[in-house]
């Protein structure tokens, strides 16, 4: 449950500041949204960290690790649930029924498609290297003689 949360979220965060955001500032402020990934782990890495170093057994700490990682994801609800439609998102809605023959159309374009094909393979690439790094890192700290 907590991969489909997050798998949402993050997607969902990255659109919603693209589209309200100025064409000026949109790279970087897309650039901080995706850096956030990296301070969470840190983070996330801190809060074992200072409940272990505490006298906080291993039940207790990664209980707590979960379950505060769920607070972010309640805030961001509540304010998701509070927040109005962006304009880009009103006017695709709008014009939804003329949009579905123009979406089958583009995979049709050849060079819609290597650009999607080129975009989905570094995506994938670069989720296998940071994931990959991270559920491993312990076991890779231990071969370094760190663990």
């Amino acid at each position: 449950i907590l991969g489909f949360g997050v798998g949402g979220e993050y997607p969902l965060s990255a659109a919603i500041t693209s589209e309200s955001t100025s064409l000026t500032a949109r790279g970087r402020i897309m650039a901080s949204v995706f850096s956030l990934q990296g301070i969470g782990n840190i983070l996330g890495s801190l809060i074992v960290l200072i409940s272990l170093l505490t006298g906080g057994s291993d039940e207790f700490t990664w209980r707590f690790a979960l379950g505060f990682g769920a607070v972010p994801g309640i805030l961001s609800f509540y304010f998701r649930w509070k927040m109005e439609e962006t304009q880009g998102f009103s006017d695709a809605k709008s014009a939804r029924s003329s949009q579905r023959k123009s979406i089958l159309d583009s995979f049709s374009n050849r060079q819609l498609l290597l650009t999607l094909l080129g975009t989905a393979t570094s995506w994938f690439l670069l989720d296998i290297s940071f994931y990959g790094n991270s559920l491993f890192n312990g076991e890779i700290a231990g071969q370094m003689g760190l663990g």
